[in-house]
């Protein structure tokens, strides 16, 4: 996962509810402490529903909504949401700018 964003870049999960505290930023490492425990004991599969890419040379903008499931065969998902994401190309490959995104809390 590391390998996939820049140096300084930043993931923003965005707090479900009207009241919720303000979305706070973090960087990859404590992004992957945060969520180490959780996924060594359950299997997390996010796909991409719809996706809107915007490229200008070598930056590029993409919105897309997912499903995730605890298993890749469950026919209904355990939640929908919305990522927002800024990519850099290094002249090699894309990588993460940062993520920010929200699940759907009205869906089920």
């Amino acid at each position: 996962m590391r390998s996939l964003f820049i140096t300084g870049a930043t993931v923003i999960p965005v707090p479900a509810g009207d009241d919720a505290p303000l979305p706070s930023a973090m960087d990859i490492e404590s992004y992957i402490e945060r969520l180490e425990s959780i996924l060594n004991q359950h299997d997390f599969f996010e796909t991409w529903s719809v996706q809107n890419i915007e490229v200008f040379e070598n930056i590029s903008t993409v919105i897309s909504t997912y499903e995730a499931r605890a298993n890749i065969n469950d026919a209904e998902p355990l939640k929908r949401g919305i990522n927002l994401i800024h990519l850099y190309k290094d002249g090699k490959r894309w990588k993460f700018v940062n993520m920010l995104w929200k699940d759907n809390t009205s869906y089920k």
